[in-house]
């Protein structure tokens, strides 16, 4: 514990920052290490100019930021009256209140926070960074976003090493060095996912959309191809139609052959926003990010998702302008072979077994290719093939 010259405030460290205590007006303050470092020095008397080298040399800012900081805090510090030298005889008599109050005072650009627990498959983690970052990876973290307890979690740990640029570290490990800031967001869902499938129980995983007719998963479509065949406008209009969405990129066959989404919100790039405004007018505001060299962003209108489902068939949607829309049926073996063409991973543990499984999983599925001139198109068709529950 370190008090001021009155006695009446006090600082108590911990692991992250410490607490600043006015005894005269209980008042308390949480301080992030910047913060505390700066009261510290600034009850010692120490000039400002020597606080901000030393913030340069202990926490790696730079100067004009170092020296912004410690001008900010100390006025925060003199408003608050934590500075002053008559700070008793101001606050010990009228307005005196047993009551304590908690407050912070800003965070400073060292400072990193933890998202909320978040799901990806069996994956259960948190990201640590600065507010700025989890702001910036919102989009991609709030759907995932989980209520758990009691649960181990992995730590995403997204580190500045230098203006502009991240290292991302999983627990303790360095997963992925100089990453531009502008790619940081489609970076870490290929490290969360790449995570998730190495601690999940799975057979194969899939680059594909996944729609079903409820919320429980009856009556699901796998909707598989390239990037660009129309997989995400597809689910997001069916989404909109009676069907319940599940993913638009990725999603799991489990051991007992049901298909688990990722849980990600749908990735729209631009050359698709007409379509989906005419579904969900607020995509234009949603925060764009460089995604493979293409502008994207992430829907986040969806109302219903399915956690899982069982799967009847398996659709190769194919988008071309002024194409007949129609369900082609597809040989068993070709729709097989077109559908491994889009698998990305397979479990560490795949053998005979699991072979076993997936042929039987196979030998459930009809396969279908479907060119579609529009969504709504598809959609008729769709929903004529498998009525399921409207």
């Amino acid at each position: 514990m370190v008090t001021n010259g009155t006695g009446q405030i006090s600082f108590h460290a911990h692991q992250d920052g410490g607490l600043l205590f006015n005894g005269a007006d209980r008042q308390l303050y949480g301080l992030d290490p910047v913060s505390g470092y700066c009261w510290l020095e600034l009850n010692e008397g120490q000039a400002e100019a020597d606080i901000a080298d030393a913030l340069v040399a202990t926490f790696q800012l730079e100067e004009q930021t170092a020296r912004e900081w410690v001008d900010r805090l100390k006025d925060q510090f003199d408003q608050n009256g934590l500075l002053a030298c008559d700070q008793s005889s101001a606050n010990t008599q009228e307005g005196k209140t047993e009551q304590t109050h908690v407050r912070s005072l800003p965070a400073s650009p060292h400072t990193r926070v933890s998202s909320h627990p978040c799901q990806s498959f069996d994956l259960s983690f948190i990201v640590w960074a600065t507010i700025d970052d989890l702001q910036r990876l919102a989009p991609l973290l709030a759907p995932l976003s989980s209520a758990l307890s009691d649960t181990r979690l992995t730590r995403f740990t997204i580190v500045e090493e230098k203006p502009g640029f991240r290292n991302v570290f999983i627990d303790e490990t360095l997963s992925e060095a100089d990453i531009p800031v502008e790619h940081l967001i489609t970076v870490m869902e290929g490290i969360i996912q790449t995570q998730a499938l190495r601690q999940s129980d799975y057979l194969i995983a899939l680059h594909c959309a996944l729609v079903s007719r409820t919320t429980e998963g009856q009556g699901g479509l796998i909707l598989a191809g390239e990037s660009g065949s129309g997989k995400s406008t597809l689910s997001i209009a069916m989404s909109e139609s009676g069907w319940v969405f599940g993913s638009d990129d990725l999603s799991i066959l489990t051991r007992d052959l049901t298909v688990r989404p990722a849980g990600l919100n749908p990735c729209v790039k631009d050359g698709a926003l007409d379509i989906i405004e005419c579904y969900h007018p607020s995509i234009r505001s949603q925060v764009s990010f460089d995604r493979f060299g293409r502008n994207a962003r992430y829907d986040a209108e969806i109302k219903q998702r399915c956690q899982e489902a069982t799967v009847l068939a398996v659709i190769f949607p194919t988008y071309a302008e002024g194409a007949e829309t129609q369900l082609e049926r597809l040989d068993g073996g070709e729709g097989l072979q077109k559908l491994l063409a889009q698998c990305l991973n397979v479990s560490g543990d795949f053998s005979h077994g699991e072979v076993a499984l997936l042929a039987a999983w196979h030998d459930r599925l009809d396969y279908y290719a479907l060119p579609f001139d529009t969504p709504d198109a598809a959609i008729r068709v769709l929903d004529a093939a498998f009525p399921g529950t409207q």
